[in-house]
């Protein structure tokens, strides 16, 4: 057995036991912006905790990249509101002739609630966030890169539930900056009290100045081990546009 796969058993089974059981129907139970790419619009509860983290492979022609951490604090610092600290990830890319490793510099923001959903009529929020310009140079644009997204959730009915965001962001390619618009959305099915099923389709304009637009599909699998733990498996591919033949990861969130 590697070294990677002992640490990841004993991380998780330290976090199973760190947090309480898991009720049947609990109220309260976690909720996570991971693994998806789309954010709900739930904010975490007043004077909660909550670290999200994983690891993503992507796979493009002949290249790699490995993403370890993908970290993310989320605090309720009021009714409606968090806090959000995204230390980020150690990022290696192999292959394609352009070898390099680094941090890729994180990110800050938060979460503004702007309308608590009853039924199916949807929750709503603003999330704002920057990508810092501390990351290593080899990996990360070293320039602040905001992102504003609206984000919508809704249950369609007691199994099924969906979430979107439209948003846009200013990024730096090179010495030039662009702007871009960013769409996705997710559907996710309860298969039983604590596992669950998504499938997503994303996007955005473009992601270099002169790119053009970029469409993805991917699904996952959440298990909820504990009422304040989730783990997650997912994967996916580019089906339009200059992006990743394919990418998949792993996480887990966990509550304090």
């Amino acid at each position: 057995m590697s070294r990677c796969v002992s640490l990841a058993a004993v991380v998780t089974a330290a976090l199973a036991l760190a947090v309480p059981a898991l009720p049947a129907h609990a109220d309260d139970a976690i909720q996570v912006d991971r693994p998806d790419f789309t954010d709900s619009a739930f904010t975490m509860p007043v004077d909660r905790l909550q670290l999200e983290a994983g690891a993503l492979r992507t796979k493009q022609g002949t290249a790699t990249e490995d993403d370890l951490g993908q970290a993310s604090f989320r605090y309720g610092l009021a009714e409606g509101f968090e806090l959000r600290i995204e230390p980020g990830s150690w990022a290696r890319q192999r292959g394609g002739g352009d070898d390099a490793s680094g941090w890729d510099g994180g990110d800050a923001g938060f979460k503004w609630r702007l309308r608590k959903g009853e039924g199916r009529s949807p929750t709503l929020a603003i999330e704002a966030t920057a990508g810092t310009p501390w990351g290593s140079r080899a990996v990360a644009a070293r320039a602040w890169q905001p992102q504003v997204l609206l984000a919508a959730s809704t249950a369609l009915d007691e199994q099924w539930a969906a979430d979107f965001n439209l948003g846009g962001a200013s990024q730096r390619d090179g010495d030039r900056r662009f702007k871009l618009a960013i769409w996705s959305v997710s559907v996710s099915r309860q298969l039983s009290d604590t596992v669950a099923t998504f499938g997503e389709y994303f996007g955005d304009s473009r992601e270099q100045a002169d790119g053009s637009a970029v469409h993805r599909l991917d699904a996952g699998v959440t298990w909820q081990a504990r009422r304040d733990l989730q783990f997650d498996v997912w994967g996916g591919a580019t089906v339009r546009g200059d992006g990743p033949d394919w990418y998949a990861g792993g996480g887990f969130a966990v509550r304090f």
